[in-house]
């Protein structure tokens, strides 16, 4: 009886045979730094690139094998999910080996508040809603680490502030009553920031400006306004209020920007 033919790389294979095929992986120019909405990730591995890889170099047969064997090794702790939030996917996600862990991208979020001029509670636009989060300003490495909280043990995202941000003072789509700034990174990831006094807005602008953002002045070429009359406000109690209402009033208008 003849014997069947043996897979090239079984599931079940022992541990030396399983590092002698991260070896390869980690050598096939598929661990690569990748960045994502403003968060760098050193020495990672993209899980669908590695299905590929292992269907085309036929270690796996087919892409549900090449998952199967991607679990194992997530089972094994030779890989990991970035954030340790998902098991092994045939997804845009991204893994690291064991081999390429390295330290935390920032530090604790109360040793860089020590260190920091530049820290507080924030709002920021997300995809369906705003949250609050404390951002923290490290002028020495200039980045911009981005906390869910002011207790968090490492940063959620950093912004490299070096590597060509724009920096803009916005008003459209920002929270009523706030004062809002917006980020850009160089592949056109943007984070809408805003500040609940003018003059935070004005020291977090001045300071990323310092050190080194490419700040865009907010252009106005709409305003069809001719008079003060024909705008509207924002009160204290964030009400909407046309100024049309005091036409015909004497008008005392003061900038209480700095207070």
């Amino acid at each position: 009886m003849e014997e069947p033919a043996k897979e090239v790389c079984s599931v079940s294979e022992d541990p030396p045979s399983m590092l002698e095929l991260v070896k390869k992986m980690r050598t096939s120019g598929l661990v690569k730094s990748r960045s994502w909405r403003f968060r760098s990730y050193q020495n990672v591995i993209v899980g669908n690139e590695m299905v590929d890889w292992m269907v085309n170099q036929g270690v796996a047969k087919d892409r549900h094998e090449a998952v199967t064997l991607g679990r194992n090794f997530v089972g094994k702790k030779f890989l990991r999910h970035v954030h340790s939030e998902h098991d092994f996917k045939d997804e845009n996600l991204f893994y690291r080996f064991q081999e390429d862990e390295t330290e935390p991208v920032g530090p604790p979020a109360e040793e860089a508040i020590s260190c920091s001029p530049r820290h507080g509670l924030l709002t920021v636009k997300g995809l369906i809603k705003w949250n609050e989060r404390y951002l923290v300003l490290d002028e020495k490495a200039k980045k911009i680490y981005y906390y869910i909280t002011p207790k968090d043990k490492s940063p959620k995202r950093v912004i490299d502030i070096s590597s060509g941000v724009n920096l803009t003072e916005c008003s459209e789509n920002c929270k009523t009553g706030s004062y809002c700034f917006n980020l850009t990174d160089t592949k056109g990831n943007t984070m809408l920031i805003c500040a609940k006094h003018s003059k935070d807005q004005e020291g977090w602008i001045d300071d990323i400006s310092r050190l080194g953002a490419n700040f865009i002045e907010e252009k106005f070429t709409d305003i069809k306004e001719t008079s003060i009359f024909d705008f509207t406000v924002t009160d204290i109690f964030h009400q909407q209020v046309p100024l049309s209402k005091y036409r015909n009033n004497v008008c005392l208008v003061v900038n209480v920007a700095s207070q």
